[in-house]
């Protein structure tokens, strides 16, 4: 893996990649320009706690930080709004774990934009591959796949950016891996420490990446070791395959909220608009999911809640208010989730159902009408949420109408110019110009 890491060139990227990786930026971008909240409780703790001065930007802007410390906080913000990319194979979110890391040392190092891309490449890349066959059973055993194995994407990105050769990239993803959690109790709970722990997995990659760079060495024998990290949280050691490439099956979230709710709220959409229905018209929708992700904390939770967060994991929740709205927006969880709200008494309809038919992220509607009729859709595959340059670009401009900016058009733009002189046209100064363009976007 240290060597995989440390070859990883911006030259040799396949086209696709390359495009992936731009789409990815954009997305994760646009999403955290959305993110600053000053009365979020959460984000103005990690800015008196995470206040280690340095030359690093904050995505919203405010006094740049360590390397370690931008890198949490930023990675925070992009979580904040539970609207992230997200890769099967771990069970999780990789940018906003993986983007944070990558830059804060690009921008502490002065990294070349040729060396940024190749980084954000390796921290895409890794995490899918060690959890593919683990994954199944970390979840069981309540682990969060995101700050799981995300902390090896944020640490490989961060040794490829300041130039760690193979042996102490080795020994950084050995240093990450004893800095690896997170679990879901939260989910269950609805408690609000889930961006927590996205901010942890990226400063302890840069961490891990810093202190290798340092000397400081790790076991050898991190992963396959008899109480290495593959039998501590899966219970089996499981082969981590380099071959090809896992970064254009990166699925980006149409709407906030949880990644196992999105296909069913699309499909719920879909039947509403080709049946012409109102929410009056439907009697039932009972929704059908793989046993892993019918199971999965918060999901089948009926409102009213008591937080925020159980309303981002609830898909009756999510789906009652697409019914009703046609959309979801990041308000409806910050504002609708309480007992005050009428949402939560239609939502009584939805019903979610354990199928061992179905593997995860596909999923089945059926939909009983008040007529009587009954209407039956599986859901398109995970796929169908890969989306492409120009889907990004219209998926991104309305994210941008959410933005707490008086031109969010304008706003935008400058971001897309500045994420494509960064991916396309490397050229000094462009990391900069991003920066700059976050912070435009990200406050009034």
């Amino acid at each position: 893996m240290g060597r995989y890491v440390a070859s990883m060139q911006a030259q040799d990227l396949p086209p696709v990649q390359l495009d992936r990786l731009a789409a990815c930026m954009l997305y994760n971008f646009s999403i955290a320009s959305a993110g600053y909240d000053p009365s979020d409780v959460i984000q103005s703790a990690m800015l008196a706690v995470h206040n280690a001065p340095g030359c690093c930007s904050l995505l919203a802007g405010g006094a740049p930080r360590s390397a370690v410390d931008a890198a949490g906080i930023n990675a925070e913000m992009i979580a904040a709004g539970g609207q992230t990319d997200t890769h099967i194979d771990m069970g999780g979110h990789l940018g906003c774990v993986v983007i944070p890391a990558v830059l804060a040392l690009a921008e502490q190092r002065n990294a070349s934009p040729r060396d940024i891309v190749a980084a954000l490449s390796a921290g895409y890349e890794l995490p899918p591959r060690i959890g593919r066959g683990a994954v199944a059973e970390t979840t069981a055993r309540g682990f969060r796949g995101t700050s799981l194995f995300g902390v090896f994407g944020a640490a490989a990105g961060a040794a490829r950016v300041i130039g760690l050769d193979p042996q102490r990239t080795a020994h950084a993803l050995s240093l990450a891996a004893n800095l690896a959690g997170g679990i879901t109790q939260c989910y269950t709970d609805g408690s609000p420490e889930g961006p927590l722990q996205v901010a942890h997995a990226s400063r302890a990659g840069v961490h891990a990446a810093l202190l290798a760079e340092q000397g400081v060495t790790a076991s050898h024998h991190v992963f396959e070791g008899g109480n290495g990290f593959f039998k501590a949280f899966s219970g089996a050691v499981h082969d981590v395959p380099l071959d090809g490439w896992t970064l254009p099956e990166v699925t980006f979230k149409p709407f906030p909220g949880c990644a196992i709710n999105q296909l069913p709220v699309f499909v719920l959409l879909d039947i509403m608009r080709a049946e012409s229905l109102e929410t009056a018209d439907i009697e039932t929708v009972d929704l059908r999911l793989a046993p892993s992700h019918a199971s999965y904390p918060g999901i089948d939770r009926h409102g009213p809640f008591d937080t925020r967060m159980s309303a981002v994991m609830s898909a009756p929740f999510m789906m009652q208010v697409a019914m009703d709205t046609g959309t979801l927006h990041r308000a409806d969880f910050s504002q609708r989730f309480g007992a005050h709200d009428s949402v939560h008494g239609r939502s009584s309809r939805i019903r979610v159902h354990a199928d061992a038919a179905l593997a995860p992220f596909e999923s089945r509607l059926e939909m009983t009408l008040v007529d009587g009729r009954r209407l039956k859709r599986a859901a398109p595959p995970v796929s169908a949420l890969a989306l492409d340059w120009a889907q990004t670009l219209a998926l991104c401009a309305g994210l941008s109408r959410g933005w707490p900016v008086a031109d969010g058009t304008a706003a935008f733009e400058r971001l897309r110019v500045a994420v494509e002189a960064l991916m396309y046209k490397p050229a000094a100064g462009s990391l900069a110009n991003l920066m700059e363009a976050s912070r435009a976007s990200a406050r009034a």
